[in-house]
């Protein structure tokens, strides 16, 4: 439940587990850090996840330490239970980064994470056994009842109570209650262990733990009462029968003659998909993915939904009943599904379903399950289900809207207005880069002509001797997320461009430099070490008059030397302070013959892309062979026992293009800015990157390893707050290869309109051949070609 208050981001939270008597921990209170930290002093998890895996192994011989009954356990008050932690958003600017969205608010997602970290540890603060030092209890998140001390205990259940509020003006001031139903599991986490019993001191508790009861018995009953288990009431056939009635064409005799109501929406026009790839650096100290990482993704998605639904921006009223159906896995692909599934006045319902697919199998199992509820500042459509599925899923969202509503939890977080962040601090000194526009020159001449020398920088990521950076590099399979490559290589290049443009005098440049694209990116070796040093090397290549291509080389040290892993070809583009128009760059001087060369290279490889755009699908017809090729592939799906082109079977071993396909959705927070205050072209390439391998491997059955990146087109800037869509697009296979292209496309949730910013072109390659992908209308067609276009450049450049 919400308090009805304004949530700063600057000024410091405090979050409570509360008795009657609002006790917390001796001392200073933690802060949210050092509660991640004591859970895994808890449970004896490591911060390496290899590590860690060893140390889950050996939390077997803890077995002996369970209870057999119940009543072998002390019985532990409320106060046993009861922590205070902080959170210092007022005192720590570098962590209020981390929580801040483009509203100049709190990313609620990031309270969900603290939220369920705190609960597990009041948890382990009740089960808590002085003599081991050390619980052999696996307590897990199995239900997030409302956000609205131990406040219940079953055999194997506990309940716990939160409570949050923020400083302000000289006090702290409520902001929300959480109630998390967690579960006890033995040290292996294959079934359930005995807690100790809750000892009541006071007619108060006796409420609050009767409470408690109440709760439980409410929770049965819901479940009992599921439309998966049981039809719906009286009340509610009448309900559905009613919107089915109001759909029909009065002017046909028809049951299928249905026609939209006005100022409604179908069910099936208001739902929004994404994908996640669960990477160790989102573990829990079991080594599985953490609870609060899934409720974040599945809120900033509903988020994303409700504001797209209703065109504007959407304050959260609830969260209610989140189901844990079972553990996400680490290297887990994470398929989201938000559906707006019923609309109340200015109120929108919003369900999020998560599932995993696994893509040797193509099964998706169901994860969890998520309820939230929305405010916007005015009425909004009618959601209209059509089908029988999506009236119950209609009936489902009204009983939650209904449960959420006599709860009394129509206080909503508002608007933040006013706080000074890190984020607002910036956009005043990017207003104060207009005046350096009088430093930049009229023309090149103006310039000093620099060598290639003076743009030479070697830079390290020390993974071999930095652990704790390692876990933000290292994949499910033990090796480097390339992805996280792709932003160092990003911001090295636009580091490169500024050292050959840098003026000594001024000290700081006039230069807004962006990334226009990524030529190529092309691998030495496929394996990438996630605990040996990696060394990166670039210089300009290559200057044009505003624009400047980036050559960078990727070598990692093992067995006792550097050996090449990558090379990258980057163009980037220098544009005024303000990022209105074009600037001029200092010219390039070649000295020597290999240096000429070099700068040789550069010109013939503005020549190739001036050829590939002006050859580019979008404005030419095919050629003669492309357009045969396309029709053999048409004449290859008829089916010859009709005389018909719109009869087409799909040829053995392969796959319509149609099928080939996966989409995600980020929300662009302030974090993943760059140093001009949009987001960062490295965040964009990771994001892409990843979707396009996860497509890659759901498509081949087995995982892929990344060949080539091949031009990356950067067409317009992605700001801050953004929807960003992602759509990945097996476009072309061949052998053991398959091509994928990744277009993004920001839309506004206020016009509907969706505009492109990028275009990603990634080429993999399997262990086994792979089915052929075939198009069938004209555009994919189309994509078909553009994806064998790059798959034959990537396969000229590796011979």
């Amino acid at each position: 439940m919400f308090s009805p208050r304004v949530l700063k981001s600057a000024s410091s939270f405090i979050c409570r587990r509360f008795s009657t008597s609002q006790m917390c921990l001796q001392g200073k209170a933690p802060d949210m850090a050092e509660v991640r930290n004591r859970l895994r002093e808890i449970v004896g998890a490591s911060t390496n996840w290899k590590d860690h895996q060893q140390a889950l192994a050996e939390r077997t011989s803890l077995s002996q330490y369970l209870a057999q009954s119940q009543e072998e356990l002390p019985a532990k008050t409320m106060k046993d239970s009861a922590i205070e932690a902080h959170l210092p958003l007022g005192t720590q600017p570098a962590l209020r980064e981390t929580y801040l969205n483009y509203h100049n608010s709190v990313r609620f997602g990031r309270i969900l994470e603290d939220l369920d970290s705190l609960a597990v540890l009041i948890c382990y603060s009740h089960t808590w056994n002085k003599e081991l030092k050390r619980s052999p209890l696996s307590i897990v998140t199995a239900l997030v009842d409302k956000i609205g001390h131990v406040t219940w205990v079953g055999k194997t259940s506990i309940e716990a109570k939160m409570h949050m509020s923020q400083y302000h003006d000289g006090a702290y001031t409520d902001v929300l209650d959480a109630t998390f139903v967690m579960v006890a599991r033995d040290p292996e986490n294959k079934r359930a262990a005995f807690i100790n019993p809750l000892k009541l001191e006071s007619p108060e508790e006796e409420a609050i733990f009767q409470q408690g009861e109440i709760n439980k018995k409410r929770r049965v009953e819901l479940s009992t009462a599921s439309l998966l288990k049981v039809a719906p009431t009286a009340e509610e056939r009448t309900l559905i029968h009613n919107l089915f009635l109001n759909t029909l064409d009065t002017r046909t005799v028809s049951f299928r003659g249905r026609i939209l109501p006005p100022n409604s929406v179908w069910m099936e026009d208001a739902k929004m998909k994404g994908l996640e790839i669960c990477h160790p650096q989102e573990r829990n100290i079991f080594n599985r993915i953490f609870g609060g990482f899934l409720m974040r993704k599945a809120y900033e998605l509903g988020w994303a939904n409700a504001c797209a639904f209703a065109g504007c921006r959407p304050a959260l009223v609830a969260v209610d009943d989140i189901v844990f159906r079972k553990p996400v896995e680490i290297g887990s692909m994470l398929l989201l599904s938000s559906q707006v599934c019923y609309t109340e006045g200015m109120h929108i319902q919003v369900r999020v379903h998560t599932e995993v697919l696994d893509p040797l199998t193509r099964q998706h199992s169901t994860t969890n399950v998520f309820h939230f509820t929305f405010r916007v500042e005015k009425d909004i459509p009618a959601v209209v289900p059509q089908s029988y599925g999506e009236s119950m899923l209609y009936l489902d969202g009204k009983r939650h809207f209904d449960e959420t509503m006599r709860s009394q939890v129509r206080n909503r977080l508002r608007e933040i207005v006013g706080a000074s962040t890190n984020w607002q601090d910036h956009q005043q000194v990017l207003v104060e880069r207009a005046s350096l526009s009088q430093y930049l020159a009229r023309s090149q001449d103006e310039l000093p002509a620099k060598k290639m020398k003076d743009s030479m920088i070697e830079a390290h990521l020390p993974l071999g001797s930095q652990p704790v950076l390692r876990e933000k590099y290292l994949n499910s399979h033990n090796s480097v997320r390339f992805g996280r490559i792709l932003e160092d290589l990003d911001c090295l290049g636009v580091l490169i461009c500024y050292s050959h443009t840098w003026n000594e005098e001024l000290q700081r440049s006039p230069l807004s430099i962006v990334t226009a694209l990524v030529d190529k990116i092309d691998m030495r070796q496929n394996i990438i070490y996630p605990d040996c040093d990696i060394k990166f090397k670039g210089h300009v290549t290559w200057v044009g008059k505003t624009s400047i291509e980036a050559t960078m080389h990727m070598s990692q040290y093992q067995d006792g030397a550097y050996a090449d892993v990558l090379d990258a070809t980057f163009v980037m583009v220098a544009r005024d302070p303000e990022n209105k128009r074009a600037a001029f760059v200092n010219p390039l001087k070649p000295e020597g013959p290999e240096e000429v060369a070099i700068f040789h290279q550069g010109e013939i490889n503005k020549k190739r892309r001036v050829e590939l755009s002006t050859a580019s699908l979008l404005k030419v017809a095919p050629t003669a062979e492309e357009r045969t090729l396309i029709h053999n592939l048409f004449l290859n799906t008829l089916d010859t026992r009709r005389v018909s082109f719109r009869s087409r079977i799909l040829p053995p071993n392969s796959v319509w293009m149609e099928d080939a396909k996966l989409k995600g959705l980020e929300i662009c927070h302030p974090e993943e800015r760059n140093i001009f205050n949009r987001i960062f072209g490295g965040f964009l390439m990771r994001k892409a990157y990843e979707l396009g391998r996860a497509n890659a491997c759901a498509f081949a059955g087995c995982r892929p390893t990344v060949v080539a990146v091949d031009d990356i087109l950067f067409r317009k800037p992605v700001e801050i707050g953004s929807l960003l869509l992602l759509s990945s697009q097996v476009c072309y296979t061949e052998g053991m290869y398959v091509q994928v292209r990744v277009h993004t496309e920001v839309l506004d949730p206020l016009t509907r309109e969706h505009n492109t910013t990028n275009v990603f072109h990634f080429t993999f390659r399997l262990e086994k051949d792979v089915p052929a992908v075939v198009p069938q209308s004209y555009g994919e067609s189309m994509l078909y070609l553009d994806g064998k276009r790059h798959f034959d450049k990537t396969m000229r450049n590796q011979c």
